[in-house]
Parts: structure tokens; C-alpha cells; sequence
């Protein structure tokens, strides 16, 4: 059974979901919902997830040696199901003054329930996980913290995925066969885009 779960104001499609799955999703944003499960075969649900609001903020992480002047940081949620890629670009991005992981999920899923619980300043995202994939987070993500930056860190290169990435919420589509550079300066981006 498939439930469409749409945004009333603009009638915009959020994501295809399952009733059970969306469900999920919005009690893990903490809002409620009655009678999703029991819908008939073909019914539409519309919900309405208000945005997360939250100024755009930067924190300071002093590093050794440094004194007041310590680096301005962004903080970054990771998520991808392959545990050496998270570990990975952790650490890649824990190395960088100006970038801070402020979490890890294995799945869209875990990815939503974090973002909504530490409202990073940059969501990086895996397009193929279990549980939800990453184009499905980005729509949720999308609607519930529109000004968060989402990027698509995928081993996937097809123009068609990054034009329906880029209808879903992503801001940017980093292939993994890149040189870690470019995800770093795509990344640093877009979050002074938003900052400025």
C-alpha cells in the first residue's frame, strides 16, 4: 500500500512511502498522525511538517595552540550505510579547521531523526541506503529545514538521479569517484552561500 504524503499549502509531493514509513518519519519529527496506518490502498494523506526554524549560526572550536582567534567551524551530519565511509569522511572532515561532524547515520532514516534533532549547518548524504534512501531523506529534509544545504556523496554519476536530486532538495552532487578535494570545496560552498 502506497501513501502519498503531500504538503497542503503548495500540493508539492514530499515522497512515495509506504503508510508504515511515513508514519515513521513524521512521529520521529515528533507531530502527529491518525489513522495513516488504516488508510485504504491508493488513499492520498496530506500532511503539513512545519520548517525548522533556526538562525544560521557558527561555533567556535578552539584547536591546540591556538588562543582567542580559534577557527570558526560548521558542523556536518554524514550519512551513508557503509561504516568505513562514514568513519572516513569523519575523519576527513574533523581534520579541516573550519568543519565540525556533529553526527553519523547508516541509513535516511537515522539521517532525518538527527538532523532534526541537531540541526547541523550541512547534510551529506549517500543516494543508495536501506531503510530510506538518501534522495527520499533529501524530500523530507527539504521540507522540514529548507535553508540546510543537502549534498549527494554517491558512487552513482547519472544526470538523470542529479536533476531529480536537485527537484528533491539537493544542492549539490559529488561523485565518489572525485578527489576529496572537491567534496571539501564543495562543501565549504555551500555553507558560506548560505552564511553570506
Amino acid at each position: 500500500m502506497n501513501t502519498r504524503a503531500r504538503d497542503i499549502q503548495g500540493s508539492t509531493k514530499l515522497a512515495d512511502f509506504d503508510t508504515v514509513r511515513c508514519a515513521t518519519v513524521v512521529r520521529t519529527l515528533k507531530y502527529s498522525v491518525q489513522g495513516i496506518e488504516s488508510r485504504a490502498a491508493g488513499s492520498t494523506v496530506e500532511l503539513t511538517l512545519p520548517a525548522v526554524q533556526r538562525p544560521f549560526r557558527l561555533r567556535r572550536r578552539q584547536q591546540p595552540g591556538q588562543g582567542l582567534e580559534a577557527a570558526m567551524s560548521y558542523t556536518v551530519l554524514i550519512a551513508d550505510d557503509k561504516l568505513f565511509i562514514r568513519e572516513g569522511l569523519s575523519q576527513l572532515f574533523e581534520r579541516e579547521n573550519d568543519f565540525e561532524v556533529c553526527g553519523v547515520a547508516e541509513n535516511g532514516m537515522e539521517a532525518v531523526e538527527k538532523a532534526h534533532e541537531l540541526h547541523p549547518d550541512l547534510i551529506l548524504l549517500d543516494l543508495s541506503m536501506p531503510v530510506m534512501s538518501g534522495m527520499d531523506a533529501a524530500r523530507v529534509l527539504k521540507r522540514v529545514m529548507p535553508e540546510v544545504p543537502i549534498m549527494i556523496y554517491s558512487a552513482h554519476d547519472e544526470p538523470d538521479s542529479e536533476k531529480e536530486g536537485r527537484s528533491a532538495g539537493v544542492w549539490a552532487w559529488v561523485s565518489k569517484s572525485e578527489d576529496l578535494s572537491v567534496l571539501l570545496g564543495t562543501a565549504r560552498g555551500l555553507v558560506r552561500q548560505v552564511a553570506a
